[in-house]
């Protein structure tokens, strides 16, 4: 989606090093959820203007 994007474009995709855990621990269900609260979440809000589309990907980001 982020690609698509006309003001954003390949170069703001989120990569996978959000997604690796430091040395030693192993990521759960609360990790994740951290990382798209703390990581994820900001970028969304500085990449798009509108709370409501933010809310709706965080959303399914953390649907099960």
């Amino acid at each position: 989606m982020i690609e698509k994007e006309r003001d954003l474009g390949p170069g703001f995709r989120i990569g996978h090093s959000f997604f690796c855990p430091l040395e030693g621990h192993t990521p759960d269900e609360a990790w994740y959820r951290e990382i798209i609260a703390g990581e994820i979440q900001p970028l969304l809000e500085e990449y798009f203007d509108s709370r409501e589309r933010v809310e709706k990907l965080v959303a399914e980001l953390l649907a099960e």
